[in-house]
């Protein structure tokens, strides 16, 4: 029995990005996913990120999650207590992993 993942419109702190294979229930059944914390594994460590500006991704981050995605899904986790302290919002932090997918 394979468990059905909720749309963004019934779960809206699930970003997926458009070309998510997690979108393609067909690709998603069976395949192992590895998951990975975004600060400090994926970019920089800046504190509470929230702006553009301060988004570095680690260098060999790109290349390594390129090889590891021809066999796992990848997940991206992270706690973004910046929300509720009120430091950005939302809308920020979607910009924040709109842009990390591209630059990934």
């Amino acid at each position: 029995m394979t468990q059905q993942i909720p749309s963004m419109e019934i779960r809206p702190n699930l970003h997926l990005p458009w070309d998510s294979r997690l979108r393609d229930s067909k690709l998603r059944d069976n395949i192992p996913a590895i998951f990975l914390d975004r600060d400090g594994v994926l970019n920089e460590e800046v504190g509470y990120l929230g702006k553009l500006s301060q988004l570095k991704t680690i260098d060999g981050v790109s290349d390594a999650l390129s090889q590891l995605k021809e066999d796992f899904f990848l997940v991206v986790v992270t706690n973004q207590s910046g929300i509720a302290r009120g430091l950005f919002t939302e809308q920020d932090l979607l910009a924040v992993h709109t842009e990390l997918s591209a630059q990934l």
